[in-house]
């Protein structure tokens, strides 16, 4: 038992006693009595969620020894206010200061710390700035999930990855540089991040995951800096202010609502490499205009690739170029597939079908607008 290891004394204040070397697993959990925690000099370890849900604990007088910190330590601490990790911690486990609300200092993480936990600073939505360890590898899911006030965020050069919702709704952050040795980075990592401006990929990261950049309404500028090869579902969704984005060669795949819903999009270049984009990938992104496929594209494009792009006519100029102006064929001069009924005669422009129906050309390129298939027998054409 740890109750003869520590001190209460009159204003909700815990002191642990000298010679304790570790507080253990649940000591304190759940103590809505404490206001202030004072360590011992001698203390190396705070155990797993030994100051859990302490809802009123504000102050903690840390130690100059203290080395680990685990899992859950302080999760739930909602009115603690500063806490200042010394330097000799080498471990800080996931969750260790997860819903910590009211922490409104600056957090210096020790030099020793070489992965940041799941969790470690969730929803800390006052701290206004971190300090990161020069050999940093990882920053792990969720770890800085929620929080709001953080303005800048400088990630060291040793960083290889960054876990899914690392960064999500961290809305003040206008600029994240990424190292160059990132290799990469999860789904959702800055979702949400409504004030980012301008984003540049690593050179080692060779996909956009999933919702990666969904929500971030003001981000203007995606630069890809290497072989980037897919960009999945719903990377860049929402991004209402993306004006410009210019694919790498290496790109073969846009996924299900990758840039859906991107409002201020007018014009895309798609590479050569390219050979899918998906259902909706482009949804309602209702100012763009041009899109250019290059001459010797195989693109595969779903009927709903461009849905709700109400200004674009690209399918028209799409499908001039790969068909042109077509005379008709006598042996497949049947009327029972005629657009224009009697009204075709030996030099008209036509359009003939991979599944062998044909129509007139003008008529066929006001259809294809309103759906990518067949007229006749209702076959998905791939355009």
């Amino acid at each position: 038992m740890f109750q003869n290891n520590y001190t209460f004394s009159t204003g909700g204040i815990i002191t642990i006693h000298e010679g304790v070397l570790k507080i253990n697993k649940n000591a304190f959990k759940n103590r809505e009595d404490i206001i202030k925690v004072i360590f011992p000099k001698s203390l190396l370890t705070i155990g797993k969620y030994a100051f859990c849900a302490c809802s009123n604990l504000q102050d903690v007088v840390t130690n100059p020894n203290l080395k680990v910190i685990e899992q859950g330590a302080f999760q739930n601490c909602f009115k603690l206010v500063s806490f200042n990790i010394p330097s000799t911690v080498h471990t800080i486990g996931r969750s260790a200061f997860n819903c910590c609300y009211s922490l409104e200092s600056p957090i210096v993480i020790p030099n020793k710390i070489k992965v940041l936990a799941d969790s470690i600073f969730f929803n800390c939505k006052k701290i206004p700035s971190f300090v990161f360890p020069s050999k940093l590898k990882k920053i792990g899911a969720l770890a800085f999930f929620g929080c709001s006030s953080i303005t800048s965020f400088s990630i060291p050069q040793t960083v290889k990855n960054i876990e899914e919702f690392s960064l999500c709704h961290c809305q003040k952050i206008q600029e994240i540089i990424l190292p160059s040795n990132i290799e990469n980075i999860g789904k959702s990592a800055f979702s949400s991040c409504t004030n980012l401006r301008r984003i540049t990929i690593p050179p080692k990261v060779t996909l956009v995951e999933k919702s990666c950049f969904m929500n971030c309404e003001r981000l203007e500028e995606v630069v890809f800096s290497g072989p980037i090869w897919k960009i999945r579902s719903s990377a860049f969704s929402g991004c209402k202010m993306l004006q410009r984005i210019s694919f790498p060669d290496s790109l073969v795949k846009i996924g299900r609502y990758a840039l859906s819903w991107c409002s201020s999009l007018r014009e895309i270049t798609f590479p050569q490499s390219l050979l899918k984009i998906s259902q909706y990938a482009f949804c309602s992104c209702r100012n763009l205009e041009n899109v250019h496929f290059s001459e010797f594209n195989n693109c595969e494009l779903h009927e709903n690739s461009f849905n709700k792009c109400d200004k674009l006519k690209f399918l028209r100029k799409f499908i001039e170029k790969m068909y042109g102006d077509l005379t008709v064929e006598e042996k497949r001069f049947e009327p029972k597939y005629c657009l224009s009924g009697d009204d075709f005669h030996e030099n008209m422009p036509i359009i003939i079908l991979k599944c062998g129906h044909f129509s007139e050309k003008e008529a066929l390129l006001e259809w294809i607008e309103i759906a990518n298939i067949c007229p006749f027998c209702r076959v998905n054409l791939g355009f």
